[in-house]
């Protein structure tokens, strides 16, 4: 019965004669199970170059035009609810109680969105990707490093544009 592996080519007299179709890494590699991972399911562990080039171009620092408009939260004690092993910081609450006794609760999500604009080469990448991967406790990320451990992470001290602020009283 013939074999169908895409390294297959013949069989002679009891043995698999076949290609090396692609190199992996080392069986020594440090992180040979994490590419292992990543070949078989198809997870990019790569950017494009145009994707690369669009982030390059994007801010480091949120800029006083960004902010105009917006609802200021930067004087809230907000905290991030991510674990400090976490690969991304990308949550965060703020909870105050009211004179009333209820209490009142802001859920911060970090916005990409305002940078990762539509049929963009950041846009359809992330399309491509659907999600960040977490293989073997590493990150491969939906977005290159610059946004997700950047300009649209939570990062201590820094200012961020967030559009996904959701209130509860």
């Amino acid at each position: 019965k013939a074999l169908k592996a895409p390294w297959f080519t013949s069989w002679q007299m009891d043995k698999y004669i076949g290609s090396i179709i692609k190199t992996i890494g080392h069986i020594t590699d440090v992180d040979i199970d994490t590419k292992l991972i990543c070949e078989k399911y198809d997870i990019p562990t790569e950017f494009s170059d145009e994707a690369i080039k669009e982030a390059d171009n994007l801010p480091t620092k949120v800029l006083d035009s960004d902010i105009k408009d917006r609802t200021d939260l930067r004087n809230l004690d907000i905290v991030t609810i991510d674990c400090d092993d976490t690969k991304d910081r990308d949550d965060a609450i703020y909870v105050e109680k009211l004179p009333n006794g209820n209490y009142k609760l802001i859920v911060s999500i970090a916005s990409v969105n305002y940078y990762v604009k539509k049929d963009s080469a950041l846009y359809n990448e992330a399309i491509y990707r659907c999600t960040s991967h977490y293989p073997n406790n590493k990150c491969i990320p939906m977005f290159p490093h610059k946004l997700s451990n950047g300009i649209c992470s939570l990062n201590e001290k820094e200012d961020r544009y967030d559009e996904n602020i959701i209130e509860f009283v």
